[in-house]
Parts: C-alpha cells; structure tokens; sequence
C-alpha cells in the first residue's frame, strides 16, 4: 500500500480487527481483515494482507496511548502534573496513580496490560507467518523490522511499568498467552528488546515518503534502542546509537519548539517517531485536548465534549523553567475565562488544547511525539557526560536545544553539574510527552524527587500524599490476570 497514508487511530470491535486507511488521493476506506486466533493462518496470503496487518499493529499502539492512558503511566506518576490541583479531574483510579495509592484491582492497570499484549501478537502474528509467503524481499525485510520495533517498544513499555512480564513471541494463541506465561526476569526482557532492535536496525529504510508518514524509520528504531541502552546505564552504546541518529542528517531541530505541535507538521524533520491522528475522519481523531483541558472549560477550551482534567501543570513544573524559557509560555497556559466571564486559574497544557483543539468531541488532529529531534540530542548529551564528562559534543547537543528555548549556552561545567543541567532540561523540552516518571525511576532520582515534595502546598498536590518506597517505582500486576492465569504461574509484585 505504497499510496496510503496511514493515521493510525484503530477501532475497536471486540476481538476483531477493523482498521482504516485513507488514500491520499481519493480518501477511499479499507477494512482490515479479521485476525484472530482462529483465523491468523488463513489470513496472511499476499503482500498486501501484511502491510495491512502491520498497519493494524499501528493502530492497536495508538490505543496504548489512547484508550489505555500511557500518560497516567509516563506524566501523572511524576511532579509535572496531576489530578489534584486546580481544574484537575478524573476517576478514582486514574487518582490513584497520581497519589501512589495503588492497589491490584485498579482498572488502568489492566487496560495497559491488555492493549500493550494485543500490540505484541498483532506483531507476532506478522513475525510468525511472514516468511511462508513469497513477495518483495525489500518490503519483507520491512515489514519485519517494524513489527520487531513496534514489539520492542512495546515490552519497553511494560518492563517498565510491571518489571519481568512473560516474554510471548510467536503467535500460537492470542493474549490469553500472556496470562498463562511465567514472567520472565527483567534481564531477560530486556535482552528479547535488544535482540529485536538490533535485527530491526538494518532492514529499515532511513525514510519514507510523504504518503507514508508515521511508519518506523531505521532512526526511531536507534533511537529507542539507545533509550534502551540509556536505561540500562550502558552509555557507550547509548551514545553509539544516537550519534547514529544524529550523525544521518535524516533529522533537524524546527525554528521553534511550538512548530513541533502545529497542525500539519505530521512528519516533519524534527519528528522521529509519531503517532498520528486525523480529526473529521470517522473515528481518527485524538482525544488529548479533552483530556488536558481542565475542568470547568468545556466549550471554552475546547469546542465539543468534556474536559476533563486527567494531567495538569502542577505549579511545581511551572517554575522549573529558567527566566526566558521560550518554552514555558508556550507549553502551560494559566486558565480561562468561563461563560461568566469569570477568570479560572488553572494550569493546563496549551500544547494539546490551545493548539489544536479540534472540531469536535475526543476529534483533534493532535499527534503523540514518542520520540523527536531535540529529545535524540538531550539523550546524547547525557550519555556523553556519563560516559566520560562533558564533551564538546555535549555541549553542543544541549546547547543546540537551549539556544532554541531563548536560552544561553552552558559551558565550563563539571560532570555533576551536567548531569543536573541535562536532567533539567529534559523535563523541560518533554515535559508532557510521556517520559518524566521513566526518567526519574532510571536515573535513581525518583522516590528522593517525589518524597521531598510530600507536604507542600495543598493546590499543588505533585504525586504521594505520604513518602513513597522502593515497591512503588514498580506498578502492581493487574489482579483479574494473575487469577485468570493457571495458579502459581504469575506472581504480584512485591509491596501489593
């Protein structure tokens, strides 16, 4: 499907598949086929019903950003938002998240769980049956490296929110695998996650056309293996990989950091990996202005729908920015004015209201960055300084980003210094793009950061009520798959 740009928002119909793509030309509709285990061996029988099958592992990952709320996960864990303050919302358990008040049962858990397993067998299903069908070895070789991608991101995902989960990579049964296979240690994860990258790496193309924006490019698959790496704290190989990126000249930062979140920037060159979105097409538009607009500003703040409150700026992260910061402004908005003209004060993320706050109800054309231009650079600095200090590379990743922002460049710092200085501001370029929690929990910052904000001020509630403990960098296995599963086979997390 070489004429299709894919937006890659599915719909969810039970255990079928349905999924749609929009030709650039003539905006037609295509029906995926049903896959499931029933009928995963008959589908696979050309070309097409694998670029249709790949595109549907797309689509199920736009619902682990969607529909299973990664940002509770990745934002509302940390210090940059929460529920809790001023024009904050939602439902008990998604509180719960942001307060460190978790427990089993807890219906979030679940749905990450459930959406990050469907990802993996969508691609399983494509691993396990590519090569008993004879087509373009070059679109083979493709597609294989995005469904390994696609499966690593994903077990990324959920190795760092559950810790050791059970390794499922072939597609003999559905998700039901997932409840009936032993975790497997958190090492173990995370060689099956480098395995898959480094396969991946060289049977992806460095690009692809405008038509085909948002599929994997060999540069989001370097990136996230270096974000792998980084995790890890093995930093020559962290730095190796986005020096790679860096060093393709396949991407560049954009004049401004706001440029990254206008409408009609799918793609552009400061994008390495994004999921998108189309509003006024069926169901393909995104759901992040009505969730990030707070309380109270529906209508307002956004056309059509609720606003629901799930992830506002805490006054915590408002005053992180340096005096000049370009990107505070841009980034936070203070409130609104109701239909009282009355002033709210509430602190919300103009990036996905403001912006774009689409046509309609949950219809925005707003996108989901995993990874851009500016975060590769931010990375390689770090992975420079901790792999021998700071460098004059690292300095001008940092100060590439910086000078962007309105800032001045840094220079003269110690190792330490560096350390704090690329910590900043990484919390300050991806402030609501789904990393401050998993930035904190890998670089050991995150029950010392969360516990010294407990006890501020009540309208600015950053996370715990009370000091958090080691158990809780880690979230508790979803209760209903551990008493599904055979018995003895899955075991909770210590502390739940």
């Amino acid at each position: 499907m070489k004429n299709t740009k894919i937006y890659l928002k599915v719909l969810r119909l039970l255990s079928v598949i349905a999924f749609i793509t929009m030709f650039t030309s003539c905006q037609d509709f295509l029906d995926l086929k049903p896959i499931s285990s029933t009928t995963v061996a008959t589908f696979y029988d050309s070309q097409q019903d694998f670029d249709q099958a790949v595109i549907g592992t797309y689509g199920e990952l736009a619902d682990v950003y969607t529909f299973a709320y990664y940002l509770l996960f990745a934002d509302l864990r940390a210090d940059n938002t929460s529920m809790m303050v001023p024009g904050g919302g939602g439902d008990s358990d998604k509180k719960d998240i942001d307060l460190f008040n978790l427990n089993p049962t807890n219906s979030e858990i679940l749905k990450i769980w459930r959406e990050g397993y469907e990802v993996i067998q969508r691609a399983n299903g494509v691993l396990t049956n590519i090569d008993a069908i004879d087509f373009d070895s070059n679109l083979k070789s493709q597609y294989i490296g995005e469904s390994l991608t696609l499966r690593a991101l994903t077990y990324f995902d959920l190795v760092r929110i559950y810790g050791g989960v059970p390794l499922v990579t072939s597609s003999k049964a559905d998700i039901a695998e997932s409840y009936n296979t032993p975790r497997a240690s958190v090492a173990d994860v995370y060689s099956q996650i480098i395995l898959d990258l480094t396969t991946a790496i060289p049977l992806l193309p460095d690009s692809y056309s405008a038509a085909e924006s948002g599929r994997i490019t060999k540069g989001a698959a370097q990136t996230l293996l270096g974000q792998v790496y980084l995790t890890q704290k093995n930093f020559s190989d962290a730095a190796t990989q986005f020096n790679a990126v860096i060093g393709s000249n396949n991407y560049s930062l954009l004049g401004s950091y706001e440029e990254n979140f206008a409408v009609g920037m799918q793609g552009n060159v400061e994008s390495v990996w994004q999921i998108l979105f189309k509003s006024g097409v069926g169901s393909m538009g995104s759901s992040y202005p009505n969730w990030h607009a707070p309380q109270g500003s529906a209508g307002i703040l956004v056309p059509a729908g609720g606003a629901y409150g799930f992830n506002q700026v805490t006054n915590d992260m408002y005053d992180t920015y340096e005096a000049g910061d370009l990107r505070r402004d841009v980034s936070i908005g203070l409130g609104f004015t109701d239909n009282d003209g009355v002033w709210v004060p509430s602190k919300y993320i103009k990036l996905f209201v403001d912006i774009d706050p689409g046509k309609g109800s949950n219809d925005s054309d707003a996108d989901w960055n995993i990874f851009r231009y500016s975060h590769v650079l931010l990375m390689a600095a770090e992975a420079l300084n901790e792999d021998g200090g700071p460098s004059a590379k690292a300095y001008e990743y940092i100060n590439a980003v910086r000078v962007r922002a309105g800032l001045a460049e840094l220079s003269g710092l110690s190792q330490e210094d560096f350390r704090t200085a690329v910590y900043h501001e990484q919390r300050v370029e991806v402030a609501f793009e789904g990393h401050r929690w998993f930035d904190l929990v890998r670089t050991g910052r995150a029950i010392s950061v969360m516990n010294s904000k407990v006890g501020g001020d009540p309208d600015d509630t950053v996370g715990p009520g009370s000091p958090i403990s080691d158990f809780q960098l880690l979230f508790p296995l979803p209760e209903s798959v551990i008493a599904t599963s055979t018995a003895g086979v899955l075991t909770q997390n210590d502390g739940y």
